[in-house]
Protein backbone atom coordinates (compact mmCIF):
# COMPACT_ATOMS: atom_id res chain seq x y z
CA UNK A 1 0.00 0.00 0.00
CA UNK A 2 2.75 2.37 0.45
CA UNK A 3 1.63 4.15 2.98
CA UNK A 4 2.09 4.13 7.07
CA UNK A 5 -0.86 5.36 9.24
CA UNK A 6 0.94 6.80 12.14
CA UNK A 7 -0.23 6.43 15.90
CA UNK A 8 2.35 7.72 17.30
CA UNK A 9 5.62 9.96 16.71
CA UNK A 10 8.30 11.68 18.88
CA UNK A 11 11.58 13.72 18.75
CA UNK A 12 14.39 12.38 20.39
CA UNK A 13 17.78 14.19 19.68
CA UNK A 14 17.03 15.73 16.48
CA UNK A 15 15.51 12.89 15.28
CA UNK A 16 11.58 11.92 14.26
CA UNK A 17 10.87 8.65 15.90
CA UNK A 18 7.32 7.32 14.84
CA UNK A 19 4.89 4.58 15.02
CA UNK A 20 2.03 3.13 13.49
CA UNK A 21 0.94 0.33 11.25
CA UNK A 22 0.76 -0.61 7.80
CA UNK A 23 -0.53 -3.38 4.90
CA UNK A 24 0.82 -5.16 1.87
CA UNK A 25 4.07 -3.92 0.66
CA UNK A 26 5.42 -0.61 2.25
CA UNK A 27 8.81 1.10 0.55
CA UNK A 28 11.05 3.08 3.07
CA UNK A 29 14.42 4.55 1.11
CA UNK A 30 16.28 1.46 -0.81
CA UNK A 31 14.72 -0.94 1.19
CA UNK A 32 11.03 -2.86 1.16
CA UNK A 33 8.68 -4.03 4.08
CA UNK A 34 5.24 -6.88 3.66
CA UNK A 35 3.24 -6.93 5.92
CA UNK A 36 2.80 -10.66 7.72
CA UNK A 37 -1.36 -10.20 8.28
CA UNK A 38 -3.73 -7.93 7.44
CA UNK A 39 -1.42 -5.17 9.22
CA UNK A 40 1.83 -5.15 11.10
CA UNK A 41 3.20 -2.60 13.56
CA UNK A 42 6.14 -0.43 12.18
CA UNK A 43 8.80 2.05 13.70
CA UNK A 44 11.42 4.10 12.52
CA UNK A 45 13.57 6.75 13.34
CA UNK A 46 14.13 9.58 10.51
CA UNK A 47 16.99 11.99 10.67
CA UNK A 48 16.68 15.48 10.48
CA UNK A 49 18.85 15.26 7.25
CA UNK A 50 15.55 12.79 5.72
CA UNK A 51 17.56 9.52 6.08
CA UNK A 52 15.62 6.72 7.85
CA UNK A 53 18.00 5.65 10.49
CA UNK A 54 16.35 2.27 11.17
CA UNK A 55 13.13 0.77 10.59
CA UNK A 56 11.87 -2.12 12.69
CA UNK A 57 8.69 -4.20 12.35
CA UNK A 58 7.02 -6.65 13.73
CA UNK A 59 3.52 -8.45 12.52
CA UNK A 60 2.27 -12.16 12.22
CA UNK A 61 -0.82 -13.59 10.38
CA UNK A 62 -3.28 -11.21 12.07
CA UNK A 63 -4.22 -7.69 12.48
CA UNK A 64 -1.16 -5.85 14.72
CA UNK A 65 -2.18 -2.20 15.22
CA UNK A 66 -2.69 0.73 18.20
CA UNK A 67 1.16 0.94 18.53
CA UNK A 68 2.39 4.11 20.42
CA UNK A 69 5.99 5.16 21.56
CA UNK A 70 6.90 7.14 24.93
CA UNK A 71 9.93 8.33 26.05
CA UNK A 72 10.65 8.70 29.47
CA UNK A 73 14.29 9.38 31.02
CA UNK A 74 15.93 8.42 27.79
CA UNK A 75 14.25 5.26 27.57
CA UNK A 76 11.82 4.89 24.12
CA UNK A 77 8.66 2.65 25.12
CA UNK A 78 6.45 0.18 22.92
CA UNK A 79 3.01 -0.26 23.35
CA UNK A 80 0.34 -1.86 21.25
CA UNK A 81 -1.83 -4.24 19.76
CA UNK A 82 -1.08 -8.17 18.61
CA UNK A 83 -2.87 -10.89 17.69
CA UNK A 84 -1.22 -14.81 17.83
CA UNK A 85 2.60 -15.15 18.05
CA UNK A 86 5.04 -12.60 16.99
CA UNK A 87 8.83 -12.84 16.43
CA UNK A 88 11.06 -9.59 16.88
CA UNK A 89 14.09 -9.00 15.07
CA UNK A 90 16.61 -10.02 17.44
CA UNK A 91 14.60 -13.46 17.95
CA UNK A 92 12.10 -12.74 20.80
CA UNK A 93 9.06 -14.21 21.07
CA UNK A 94 5.68 -12.30 22.24
CA UNK A 95 2.15 -13.13 22.39
CA UNK A 96 0.07 -17.07 22.48
CA UNK A 97 -0.40 -19.17 19.57
CA UNK A 98 -3.67 -19.85 21.23
CA UNK A 99 -5.18 -16.54 21.67
CA UNK A 100 -8.16 -16.09 20.13
CA UNK A 101 -8.01 -12.14 20.26
CA UNK A 102 -5.70 -9.33 20.47
CA UNK A 103 -3.08 -8.92 23.33
CA UNK A 104 -1.16 -5.89 24.65
CA UNK A 105 2.12 -5.80 24.75
CA UNK A 106 5.14 -3.59 26.65
CA UNK A 107 8.50 -3.33 25.55
CA UNK A 108 11.74 -0.91 25.32
CA UNK A 109 12.97 -0.41 21.95
CA UNK A 110 16.58 1.51 21.27
CA UNK A 111 16.18 4.94 19.93
CA UNK A 112 19.69 4.38 18.68
CA UNK A 113 19.29 1.62 16.50
CA UNK A 114 15.75 0.35 17.22
CA UNK A 115 17.13 -2.55 18.85
CA UNK A 116 14.96 -4.06 21.25
CA UNK A 117 16.11 -4.11 24.96
CA UNK A 118 12.69 -6.25 26.24
CA UNK A 119 9.26 -7.08 24.54
CA UNK A 120 6.55 -8.94 26.53
CA UNK A 121 2.89 -9.44 26.94
CA UNK A 122 1.63 -6.38 29.11
CA UNK A 123 -0.22 -8.16 32.01
CA UNK A 124 -2.31 -5.15 32.78
CA UNK A 125 -3.17 -4.40 29.57
CA UNK A 126 -5.45 -7.62 28.67
CA UNK A 127 -9.08 -6.08 29.71
CA UNK A 128 -10.41 -9.95 28.40
CA UNK A 129 -8.19 -11.19 31.06
CA UNK A 130 -8.52 -8.79 34.25
CA UNK A 131 -11.65 -7.39 34.24
CA UNK A 132 -11.53 -5.83 37.57
CA UNK A 133 -9.98 -2.89 35.60
CA UNK A 134 -13.01 -2.01 34.39
CA UNK A 135 -14.09 -0.63 37.54
CA UNK A 136 -14.54 3.14 37.05
CA UNK A 137 -13.85 2.74 33.36
CA UNK A 138 -16.42 4.32 31.47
Amino acid sequence: SDAIIITSAVLVNESLLIAGEFSGELFLGDHSYQSQGSSDIIMASLASNGTWMWVETLGGAGNDKDVTLEYQNEHLFVKGSIFGQLNTSTGDTVGALEKNGHERIIGEISAEDGTWLFIAVDPFGDLGANPSLWCGWR
